[in-house]
């Protein structure tokens, strides 16, 4: 029973697309209410083994960076708190970083314990992310796609589903290199359908992130160096590139470029990282609170010309949004957490997990992948099974 409530979390990750409504002005989307069910069951099975006392038994390291993570967070919202976005603020906390790390916890314990495994997680998420596949070439044969010509199929944006789907490719990859006649032959089909449907999302930041990824695995290879040195240099080369974008505006200026009539998506995120400096400068320390972004991004409209585009709940980037919105606090724990070293060859598809968290981090550099309720779910799933493997619990 307590592996498939966990495996059934996985496999239902948009589910979060669906709320059950509580009060009038409240609802629970149905990832939530899984998460609760799944962090519950897990705990009373962790209690009932004897081994509560070592569910937090992590690294010094891991676990200064998650208080200072959760501490940023929480003071940031409590010194933000207004009426009117309280609910929002409470959803925010709740879905992107509370459930996702209690469910990361108690999985990652399991996953230690050798009472889950990786492959089967992997599993239940490769089934969900091959029926959005599917359900992607089947839309655009049809000619269900947006406005300009993108495939959304069910999901919030074309980027949120290239988000779903480019894992899914890096798990088939995984698959199929220990697959042989007409497993490999299917594998390879899944594949085309995930690799089809990603590129139909036009989404750059997924593409690019790919390409990233290949050249990550070639200078890995080239240069025999370890992998945690490897990925300590791509956090780094994120962190670098993330800071860059504050400059962006100033930048393209001093290089002539123009704002386009009408306004392109480069037009919209130049606004958008430059509107970003502009709030973080002002709320450094204590960040504007958990889902006010789209709130001070208004307020700053006198400060610069027109803006080509006016829903903007988030900067498009995870370490923007994490001192825009936590503070220094929250920064210093997400750069903590980024910059430490692991071993994945100690774990099982420990490598391919690490491609998995490297393409979520490249992703995040143009969109905010894990500060969304399924990425979230994922992106500190893999990082706490690969941390945990990476600790000597006590016995």
């Amino acid at each position: 029973m307590i592996r498939y409530i966990n495996y059934l979390t996985i496999l239902l990750l948009p589910i979060y697309l669906i709320k059950l409504p509580l009060t009038s002005s409240t609802s629970l989307n149905f990832l939530d209410f899984l998460l609760i069910i799944s962090i519950l069951c897990n705990l009373l099975h962790i209690y009932k083994q004897g081994d509560l006392k070592n569910l937090f038994s992590i690294k010094p390291r891991i676990k200064s960076a998650l208080y200072l993570l959760v501490l940023g967070f929480f003071s940031s919202f409590i010194i933000n708190a207004q009426k009117d976005t309280l609910l929002d603020s409470v959803g925010i906390l709740k879905s992107f970083l509370i459930l996702p790390l209690l469910f990361s916890f108690t999985v990652s314990f399991l996953v230690y314990k050798k009472e889950l495994f990786v492959k089967k997680l992997l599993f239940a998420y490769v089934i969900m992310s091959s029926f959005l596949a599917i359900s992607g070439v089947i839309f655009f044969f049809l000619d269900k796609l947006t406005f300009d010509g993108r495939l959304q199929i069910f999901l919030n944006s074309p980027n949120a589903l290239a988000m779903i789907l480019t894992p899914g490719i890096i798990i088939l990859l995984a698959f199929l290199h220990s697959k042989k006649g007409f497993l490999y032959i299917f594998i390879l089909l899944l594949l085309f359908f995930h690799i089809f449907s990603t590129i139909a999302t036009l989404s750059f930041g997924a593409l690019l992130s790919l390409s990233f990824l290949v050249v990550f695995f070639i200078f890995k290879k080239t240069t025999q160096i370890e992998w945690s040195r490897a990925y300590l240099i791509l956090s780094l080369v994120v962190i670098l590139f993330s800071v860059f974008l504050l400059f962006l505006a100033p930048l393209s200026s001093m290089l002539g470029y123009e704002q386009k009539k009408p306004a392109s998506s480069t037009d919209s995120r130049i606004m958008i990282y430059d509107v970003t400096k502009q709030i973080i400068s002002e709320h450094l320390f204590w960040g504007i609170g958990p889902g006010n972004f789209q709130k001070h991004y208004l307020l700053n409209q006198a400060n610069y010309p027109p803006y080509p585009e006016w829903a903007v709940p988030h900067p498009h980037n995870n370490i923007l949004l994490t001192i825009a919105e936590g503070g220094v606090f929250a920064l210093l724990g997400l750069l903590l957490l980024l910059t430490n070293r692991f071993d994945p060859t100690k774990v099982s598809y420990g490598v391919f997990l690490l491609f998995l968290l490297a393409y979520l981090l490249l992703h995040g550099i143009i969109d905010t992948t894990i500060w969304k309720n399924d990425t979230a779910v994922i992106f500190w799933l893999f990082l706490g099974i690969l941390n945990f493997h990476n600790t000597k619990l006590l016995k």
